[in-house]
């Protein structure tokens, strides 16, 4: 079950990716950007950090396990973006510049690895 809560944040994004890529008629909504990037920088994290915390309290799984967890599950997601950009355009980075990946992989993991930080360290003292 860990690990398809975990998973659970991909599956649906993999969802949403093929149904943009099979439905090519789509124009640019702002508004559905804008989710997507609040879902990709900061609630996607929430989640997976209330998933492992839960089962950290539970002693099932290791504060290093779950952090290279969340964190498999972030950079996985980026490659998944860059594999719809090739699908969809011919090209792995598309139209956007490389820092925009960077950004996608450090931003997330570094929300990820203050949130375990901060509840390993509180459960400590």
């Amino acid at each position: 079950m860990y690990w398809i809560l975990n998973c659970l944040p991909l599956i649906a994004e993999v969802i949403i990716d093929i149904y943009y890529l099979l439905n090519k008629t789509q124009s640019f909504n702002p508004t559905l950007t804008t989710m997507m990037w609040f879902w990709v920088l900061i609630l996607r994290q929430i989640y997976l950090l209330c998933i492992n915390i839960f089962y950290i309290h539970r002693r099932i799984v290791s504060y290093q396990k779950s952090i290279v967890t969340m964190l498999c599950v972030i950079i996985t997601s980026v490659f998944l973006i860059l594999l719809c950009n090739k699908l969809r355009w011919g090209v792995f980075i598309g139209d956007a510049p490389e820092g925009i990946y960077l950004l996608l992989v450090c931003i997330p993991s570094v929300i990820v690895i203050i949130g375990i930080s901060i509840y390993y360290f509180i459960k400590k003292t």
